[in-house]
């Protein structure tokens, strides 16, 4: 009986199967459970806006920034609609950034007592520079989304750039402020450039940190001359359309 019961339980033991574990449950598209591990619309913001360091606006994708922040694109959908929900909402994010940057290096020039037109040029372009990304953003992809929330993060940056700098020129005329404001963004933007562009005109290299503070200090001392030689700011008036019509002969004098 001993060797039967032997018998039968070795059987017993080659017949037992070793239970499958449980696959992991596939979550759903919708919003993420609440835990340390979950990747929320914050942490995918701040992936987008770290990217746009980096890659052009206009090839910036949902798809690119799921990848880069390790998870499922659906999640990304979820946060956002679409690609322009997204950069709008970078755009806001940066924006929030660039004025709290700007606010702090003009205090911080100010304390320092570079309270000058050029102190003051040196201080928005260094952080225009800074923020070249931020305007391409904008100027690539934004101003012409014609989205609620594009208008509104665009309008929203304009107008604090135009205080600022009305600022700078001591108040009063916001058509200088406008036009000074558009020529430091517009000089600005070309810095992410300006390193390989010079590289290849003077066969010299050079550094990008030290690009950008000679680029810097060649801007800010243009703008500060060019505002100090008092260049006009007003709008020039439209010249009369010429007329195309041919003058009437006159009227030749009459025989006697």
């Amino acid at each position: 009986m001993a060797r039967v019961a032997k018998k039968v339980t070795k059987a017993s033991t080659a017949r037992a199967v070793t239970p499958k574990k449980a696959a992991p449950a596939k979550r759903g598209i919708g919003r993420p459970a609440a835990n340390g591990n979950s990747v929320g619309r914050e942490k995918l913001l701040k992936t987008a806006c770290d990217l746009l360091k980096v890659t052009p606006p206009g090839k910036l994708t949902r798809f690119m920034v799921a990848q880069k922040a390790g998870v499922d694109p659906s999640l990304i959908r979820y946060y956002f609609r679409d690609r322009t929900s997204m950069l709008a909402a970078a755009a806001e994010r940066l924006g929030e950034q660039y004025t709290e940057k700007l606010d702090a290096s003009r205090k911080a020039a100010a304390d320092a007592g570079h309270t000058d037109l050029a102190g003051q040029l040196a201080t928005s372009v260094g952080v225009e520079i800074n923020f070249a990304h931020f305007r391409r953003l904008l100027a690539d992809e934004l101003l012409g989304a014609g989205t609620g929330a594009a208008k509104a993060a665009t309008t929203q940056i304009a107008k604090h750039g135009l205080q600022v700098y009305r600022d700078v020129l001591g108040g009063g005329d916001d058509e200088a402020a406008a036009l000074l404001f558009i020529a430091t963004v517009a000089l600005a933007s070309y810095a992410p450039v300006a390193r390989s562009l010079y590289e290849s005109a003077t066969g010299k290299k050079i550094s990008q940190p030290a690009m950008n503070d000679n680029y810097g200090e060649f801007v800010a001392g243009l703008l500060a001359h060019g505002v100090s030689a008092g260049v006009s700011t007003k709008p020039v008036a439209a010249k009369p359309a010429a007329s195309s019509a041919k003058p009437k002969a006159g009227r030749g004098k009459a025989k006697g």
